[in-house]
């Protein structure tokens, strides 16, 4: 995702999301920008048609990173209403553990993303 940062951090104020969460989990998706579906500008493994169609496995493909990216921004944004019923609330947004929980099932996904941030998007924001 390098050369995006500002990008990222534009589209997290754009929609409420804190920038860290995002960095972190677009990281772990996206293999840093460099899994297949990066290279079609999907960075979160978005699974619905993008700009530029989908793949036969239903994966989203963008014609620009920064289409890419608004999708898996936005997305992100869409959580707490989405997960109400599992106890998320808009102020898990700004808290790693709480969202990394219910993003996506597994103990060892939410300590990649707690990993990736303590190691790469903390001293990256500082």
């Amino acid at each position: 995702m390098k050369g995006k940062e500002a990008v990222i951090t534009q589209l997290c104020e754009k929609y409420n999301v804190d920038v860290a969460l995002a960095l972190s989990i677009i990281g772990q998706e996206s293999g840093f920008g460099t899994s297949n579906l990066a290279q079609h500008n999907n960075f979160m493994g978005y699974r619905a048609a993008g700009d530029a169609g989908k793949s036969s496995k239903g994966f989203g493909y963008f014609s620009t990173p920064e289409k890419g990216l608004e999708a898996a921004i936005r997305n992100l944004s869409k959580y707490p209403e989405k997960y109400a019923s599992k106890g998320v609330k808009k102020a898990d947004m700004n808290n790693i553990d709480a969202i990394a929980k219910i993003y996506c099932e597994g103990s060892s996904y939410s300590s990649a993303i707690k990993n990736i941030y303590d190691k790469t998007v903390k001293s990256y924001l500082a």
